[in-house]
């Protein structure tokens, strides 16, 4: 009786984190993306004209919202750009400038850049969760794997590709990404460098979040149409790399 009941209940397990993690999977978005949700945003892709719009987050990828209908060249009535998650590649950088702002956005952003700066202890303490599930994801898979082996009262060498997949889906729904050197700068001035098929770009801001597929900067200057401009920059890691640390913003570091 009681082996039928872990039985069950290790079926039940499986069952529930399994729709449990498809859901959140479809669900979650990219940690550096979350903050130009509802943002005006510009978007600037390699050979292609730059889109301007509200910015709309999703799992697979981001819409941009335009103020107005647009006419594309076939005239046809557009309200909006959809860029997804595989066309990323094409992505140059994502820009959000200072003077596109409301006044409400502006007081929204500045709430997360004084936490990034500031170091508050709940982003703090939800980094380190993060990063120590990272750092031994492999140990926690293998040490729920067996646990849960247990539970169905099987031997190890018998359990089966769900145990392993429910151990996995457990730790991804916590952990992000993790790098060491880029966790150790987060708050700093730092310079990013690009590389672009017409040559290479520095950027040089503040360093505000990173995840597998991005990385971004508060309070970097750019010309645009022979002014210089307050923007934040939302850059793909594929072709972005931290070239240069400035001074730490927290001297007890």
């Amino acid at each position: 009786m009681i082996l039928d009941n872990l039985l069950i209940l290790s079926i039940l397990l499986v069952f529930l984190t399994a729709i449990v993690g498809t859901f959140a999977r479809r669900r979650r978005k990219d940690r550096v993306l979350r903050d130009i949700d509802d943002f005006d945003i510009t978007l600037k892709r390699k050979g292609k004209a730059s889109v301007w719009g509200q910015a709309k987050v999703f799992s697979n990828g981001i819409e941009f919202l335009f103020k107005q209908p647009y006419k594309n060249r076939r005239n046809n009535s557009a309200t909006s750009f959809l860029l997804y998650k595989q066309e990323y590649q094409e992505v140059e950088g994502l820009f959000r400038f200072h003077d596109d702002l409301s006044e409400d956005k502006q007081k929204i952003r500045r709430r997360s850049v004084d936490a990034v700066i500031n170091k508050r202890w709940y982003l703090v303490l939800g980094r380190l969760i993060s990063n120590f599930l990272n750092t031994f994801r492999d140990a926690i898979n293998e040490s729920m794997g067996l646990l849960l082996t247990r539970v169905r009262g099987q031997s190890l060498d018998s359990s089966d590709a769900h145990m392993k997949q429910l151990s996995t889906t457990a730790t991804s729904l916590l952990g992000e990404a993790y790098d060491p050197i880029l966790e150790h700068h987060i708050g700093d001035s730092v310079i990013l460098e690009q590389k672009l098929d017409d040559g290479k770009v520095e950027y040089v801001g503040t360093l505000h979040e990173y995840s597998e597929s991005w990385i971004s900067l508060y309070d970097c200057r750019l010309e645009e149409d022979g002014k210089q401009r307050e923007v934040d920059v939302y850059l793909p890691r594929t072709i972005t790399w931290l070239r240069n640390a400035g001074i730490k913003k927290n001297a007890a570091e």
